[in-house]
């Protein structure tokens, strides 16, 4: 039994000695044909032999995109309408379509983190109380900051804590069936503030296949606080908000 044990031994060496030199050699090969060896983005589970992503924060490279869709649930209450003399809530009193943005980000990955630099386009629109006045206001922001984002605390974080801020330029049309006013603002600062929800783990198979036939990395459901201050510019119109709050989809290249 001894000298079975000490065989099985030997064995068990000579084939990891054996697994370890093919790779080298297949690596050497790769090299010497001026080609590159890539590691695989898969592992095989045991006993099930299935295929699955090995975690995020080692399958990710040095860059990244995302793109978002989100509602966010912003009003200009501090504009004043050009048309009536009364606030912004007695005028438009209700939304016709809210603000709704599309983000494109661009992002730089490190060990525990990201930094990117993130633009957004919108639309809001609102038509006035026709008891009052019949006009509509029309809203373009347009978004241009940079985002910081805890994204890999974790192998495969669940949760993704996140800060962002810029400037905004706020294009605008207020328009009744007589005449309309045109126009747009000078840079404003803003900042954001939330949390993404990773939502691989609720299919896993999924997710591989997102990833292996269109590079999506995750996808992640998202909400956040945010704030517009208003432009420095005394000529401009003010299209300064209180905290707002947004959420919506976002997908990781």
């Amino acid at each position: 039994m001894r000298h079975l044990g000490l065989l099985i031994i030997i064995i068990g060496i000579s084939c990891g000695t054996l697994s370890y030199a093919e790779d080298e050699d297949q690596q050497e090969k790769a090299n010497q044909k001026g080609l590159v060896y890539v590691e695989s983005d898969y592992m095989t589970t045991a006993g099930s032999g299935d295929f699955r992503l090995i975690p995020y924060a080692e399958r990710r490279r040095e860059w990244g995109v995302t793109f978002s869709v989100e509602y966010s649930t912003y009003e200009p209450l501090n504009y004043l309408p050009n048309f009536l003399e009364a606030d912004f809530a007695d005028v438009y009193s209700s939304v016709d379509t809210p603000m709704l943005e599309m983000q494109f980000t661009v992002k730089r990955n490190f060990s525990f983190a990201s930094l990117g630099g993130e633009i957004a386009v919108g639309f809001y629109e609102n038509e006035s109380d026709s008891d009052l006045v019949n006009s509509t206001l029309t809203l373009y922001p347009i978004r241009l900051g940079a985002v910081l984002a805890f994204d890999a605390l974790a192998p495969d974080p669940l949760f993704v804590p996140y800060v962002s801020g810029g400037g905004y330029v706020m294009i605008f049309r207020e328009a009744t069936p007589e005449s309309s006013l045109n126009g747009n603002t000078a840079i404003a600062p803003y900042v954001h503030g939330g949390i993404a929800l990773q939502l691989d783990w609720i299919d896993r198979q999924a997710a591989r296949i997102a990833y292996n036939d269109s590079g999506i990395q995750n996808s992640y459901l998202f909400a956040e606080a945010r704030m517009q201050m208003a432009s420095t510019d005394e000529k401009d119109e003010d299209f300064s908000s209180d905290v707002s709050f947004a959420g919506g989809i976002r997908v990781e290249f």
